[in-house]
């Protein structure tokens, strides 16, 4: 038992220093997995190393075809060669060309084979084109021989071409003479155009003054005494339609063109036709006289205080309804502080005039006066 126990012990010290701590299941299972791993990788290894021997088999097969091939090929050079060297000495159709190390010297460089194949495509070009050119030049002069436009010889053509081409010369000249002489024209032009300027703006200065003269420039002042009367009769006509729209809305005061102290008379219902003055009625010269007064009254106004306004009859004339407008401007005119006269026989004035001077004729030669105040009360005179 003893000796059993010493060689357990031992094999139990030889496990430590085989295995250590580890388990003997455990190493030996492991150590079967490495067998295995290894085993797989040698049979992977061999197929592989059966692989590239065949590969190398194969490549060496192809290498040894290509060497018979490009031994064929060289001995086919060769061969060429031979013939090619055998038939520049036999032929000798070019000069100094007896060997094939002449004739590769006299082989052009790429570059300069592809310039000259490009210089000859470009002169086979012009040479189309020389010869199209030529065949219509051919065609052109049939066509001309065909018209027969001359019978004179080739001498007689090219003398009259010469006389030509000295007429030609001459007119040439001629036309640079005539070019010279336009330019000249042109400089001249161009001077005298500040010139012709200078007398348009004259000859307009000359114009205004002339216009001038005529309205003001007599001697004794009566053009100037118009021309200023007739920019005072514009201004009254201005002043004298304000005052007639009021009045009456058929008629406009038109001062006459060309005629300084000139009036015309618009007609708004007849298509604004111009009429003279003389073609009025007495009531619508009445109407336009009225107007005229009390333009008159505020031209004068601005410089004269011009307070009384006196009418001499003309009422008489009125239809009631102008009657009626014509009494309602004087009202209005009457409460702006002006006094109004009014001299007339028209019984219809009586009731509209508050203040009322009344002359009654009696026998023997003698009136009466009496005065109405605005309180209705007769004063006897």
């Amino acid at each position: 038992l003893g000796v059993e126990l010493e060689s357990l012990q031992n094999l139990i010290t030889q496990r430590i220093a085989l295995l250590g701590d580890s388990l003997p299941g455990l190493v030996r299972e492991n150590l079967l997995k490495t067998q295995n791993m290894r085993n797989q990788e040698r049979e992977a290894t061999g197929s592989d190393y059966k692989l590239q021997l065949a590969v190398i088999y194969q490549n060496e097969k192809t290498i040894k075809s290509l060497q018979e091939e490009l031994k064929n090929e060289t001995n086919l050079i060769d061969k060429l060669i031979a013939e090619l060297n055998s038939r520049l000495q036999r032929e000798n159709s070019v000069e100094d060309i007896s060997t094939l190390h002449e004739l590769r010297a006299m082989i052009l460089g790429e570059t300069i084979a592809k310039d000259l194949i490009e210089r000859e495509r470009s002169l086979r070009l012009e040479l189309t084109n020389a010869e199209n050119t030529l065949k219509n030049t051919r065609l052109e002069l049939s066509s001309e021989k065909a018209r027969m436009l001359t019978n004179d010889s080739d001498t007689i053509l090219a003398e009259n071409f010469k006389n030509t081409s000295i007429q030609l010369n001459n007119i040439n000249q001629q036309i640079g003479a005539i070019k010279e002489i336009l330019r000249a024209d042109d400089q001249q032009r161009n001077l005298h155009t500040a010139v012709y300027e200078q007398i348009t703006t004259q000859q307009q200065i000359l114009l205004n003054w002339n216009k001038l003269n005529k309205l003001i420039g007599s001697g004794d002042g009566k053009s100037f005494s118009k021309f200023a009367q007739g920019l005072t009769l514009a201004r009254l006509t201005e002043l004298a339609n304000k005052h007639l729209l009021i009045l009456s809305n058929r008629y406009q005061i038109l001062k006459t063109e060309n005629e300084n102290l000139g009036l015309s008379i618009i007609d708004g219902f007849l298509a604004d036709q111009i009429r003279p003055m003389a073609t009025l009625s007495g009531g619508e010269s009445f109407l336009v006289s009225l107007a005229l007064a009390f333009g008159l009254s505020d031209l004068a106004s601005k410089k004269v205080q011009i307070n009384s306004l006196f009418i001499d009859e003309g009422f008489g004339t009125l239809d009631a309804e102008t009657l009626d407008t014509a009494i309602s401007a004087l009202e209005n005119l009457q409460s702006k502080g002006k006094t109004i006269g009014i001299i007339s026989h028209v019984e219809a004035l009586k009731d509209r005039i508050g203040t009322q001077i009344q002359l009654n004729k009696l026998s023997g030669g003698k009136s009466s006066i009496r005065i109405k105040n605005q309180l209705g009360e007769i004063v006897e005179i």
